[in-house]
């Protein structure tokens, strides 16, 4: 026995050599091996913080009798995506339940007679909660399912994702839609990226719908509301948040740029912005507050702004899509590269949608040449954004206009079956 123990304290020097496509293999596998146990230490932690609380739930909310479908948003800023939805469901008399973890949800002041809609707030609670749940169908935005705090309750028997953004699915991160039942996409790129993920981790293949963007039903009904021209020329600077943001790569040298050209700007960056990015974002108004030409829009929606604008800057946001195919006003984009660490992108080869369709939508401004921007906003303002408008809605989009129908339908389906 010390014979065969003796080898394990001596290192013995070894000469190999390691091809680059093994290497890659190898490390690549490393990080997938890295992550799903990241992951699922996450989830045990979650499993065992809520075991020990014991989920001290209001009864009331367990109780979904005669309700088929539960729909879980994680706030206000979702509220349109499953409005047109819960719209028809109404129209057909069918009831349905909506719970929601912020307490200022519009959906709480709705007046619809046959939703059961409920604040849950967004403790371990709420997650016990919906954990626990007994209904046919749950319908939520959450990524993540059974990855992170929300898990999949053994009395549900179908759980569908409603993506709430035109982009493309590989922008979400790891492991995002693998253990939904079903996927309702905007569009049929987001359908060819989750069948590559499925393929490249050998997972069943789930039903991928195509629904379109629920919620564009309702910007496009309502966006006269919206529409205004300001007396001045107005930029809409709307950037997104974390590694791939404007503003966390670049500060607030666009802003200025625009604003030392005086024109009229305001700055919505992406409301996750003041929850990850706090620090970042109270130096950024600090170094913007001597210019009074500034707006810092700060609204629970964009669309008073989107109507506002003349022209939108951004990054890779699904904020340039809503600007672009609900207002049809022009887009110029700060082009970078993007990051894919920890992205579903990072592990496949297919190239993100929004990077190949993205001088189809917007001008592009290289980040080296920030210094061009106010040159390149005067010259895109006097082009016909109008004209090209409808024909990439039409190949981007499914059912533009009618998603909300087209998903009652697929969720009714869903509980039939």
């Amino acid at each position: 026995m010390i014979k065969l123990l003796l080898p394990l304290f001596f290192i013995t020097p070894v000469f190999a050599y390691l091809d680059p496509g093994t290497g890659s293999m190898l490390v690549y596998f490393l990080m997938g091996v890295f992550a799903t146990l990241l992951y699922s230490i996450k989830g045990l932690f979650y499993k065992v913080k809520a075991f020990i609380t014991g989920g001290k739930v209001d009864k009331g909310l367990r109780d979904l009798e005669g309700i088929d479908v539960l729909f879980y948003s994680e706030g206000g800023n979702y509220w349109n995506l499953f409005l047109p939805v819960i719209e028809e469901f109404e129209k057909r008399g069918i009831k349905s339940a909506y719970y929601t973890s912020k307490e200022n949800d519009p959906a709480l002041n709705s007046e619809f007679k046959l939703l059961k809609k409920a604040f849950i707030g967004d403790d371990l609670n709420a997650f016990t909660l919906l954990n626990n749940i007994e209904v046919k169908v749950v319908v939520m935005t959450t990524p993540q399912l059974d990855v992170m705090h929300l898990k999949r309750s053994k009395k549900v028997q179908h759980y569908s994702h409603l993506i709430h953004a035109p982009t493309d699915a590989l922008i979400y991160k790891k492991f995002a839609f693998d253990y939904f039942d079903s996927v309702m996409c905007s569009g049929e790129h987001q359908i060819e990226s989750i069948k590559e993920l499925e393929e490249k981790r050998e997972l069943p293949s789930k039903e991928l719908l195509r629904t379109g963007l629920t919620y564009y039903d309702v910007m496009y009904r309502d966006r006269g509301k919206y529409l205004k021209k300001e007396e001045e020329t107005t930029i809409l600077i709307a950037p997104t948040w974390g590694s791939n943001g404007m503003l966390t790569k670049f500060g607030i040298e666009p802003v200025e740029k625009l604003l030392k050209a005086n024109y009229k700007v305001i700055l919505r960056p992406h409301p996750q912005m003041y929850i990850s990015q706090k620090e970042l974002m109270d130096k950024l108004e600090k170094q913007l507050s001597p210019y009074t030409t500034l707006e810092i829009d700060r609204n629970p929606s964009g669309e008073i702004s989107m109507g506002r604008a003349d022209l939108m800057i951004s990054d890779v946001s699904g904020i340039i899509f809503d600007f672009f195919f609900i207002y049809e006003k022009p887009v110029v984009i700060i082009e970078d590269t993007i990051e894919k660490g920890g992205l579903e992108a990072e592990d496949v080869k297919k190239e993100i949608w929004e990077a190949e369709i993205f001088d189809e939508v917007a001008t592009l401004v290289n980040h080296k040449n920030i210094d061009t921007l106010s040159d390149v906003v005067d010259s895109v303002l006097k082009e016909d954004t109008k004209s090209k408008v409808e024909e990439l809605r039409n190949k981007s989009l499914f059912n533009f206009g009618n998603s909300g129908k087209v998903a009652a339908d697929q969720i009714l389906e869903m509980v039939k079956d």
